[in-house]
């Protein structure tokens, strides 16, 4: 019976305020700034744990994936044996003709090295003499010999 009367004080107590006390109402302009509030302090503590973001993200644009690197190194490597492959047969070539050896596998440099150590043995045989040295590049030998007989004949030149 004593439910639709009363002094107001159950209300209250229903609502979690304590006996005696009020419940306090807000008016919407006080809610609004309470809810911007919150929202502006959310915002900061996100912009502060994401502050460094961009520049991750600049980093990660700029970096090597896994392939990128692992072929990098395939390649140096590649290199470095074939620096060594030179060096290994540019040891009995002089020193002047080692720009020649430029194979990059093992077959193929120690045939470049083979023909330069024949071309200096070649060279050392004839004794640095040139062949056909003094000669005319100009005229072979058989177009030479032609003109002669023309002009021996021309001017009845005996043989």
């Amino acid at each position: 019976m004593s439910e639709g009367t009363g002094d107001g004080t159950q209300g209250a107590q229903e609502n979690g305020a304590p006996e005696g006390e009020q419940a306090k109402t807000f008016t919407q302009d006080e809610v609004n700034q309470l809810v911007g509030q919150a929202r502006t302090d959310e915002r900061r503590k996100v912009a502060a744990k994401f502050a460094d973001y961009d520049d991750l993200k600049t980093k990660a644009g700029t970096a090597e994936t896994a392939e990128e690197r692992i072929a990098n190194l395939e390649r140096e490597i590649v290199a470095s044996r074939t620096e060594a492959l030179r060096a290994k047969y540019a040891a009995d070539v002089p020193e002047k003709l080692r720009p020649l050896l430029t194979a990059t596998t093992d077959d193929d440099l120690k045939a470049q090295r083979d023909l330069i150590l024949q071309g200096v043995e070649d060279r050392k045989k004839r004794g640095g003499v040139a062949p056909k040295e003094g000669g005319s590049a100009d005229t072979p030998s058989d177009a030479r010999d032609d003109e002669r007989q023309f002009v021996r004949g021309l001017f009845g030149t005996a043989d």
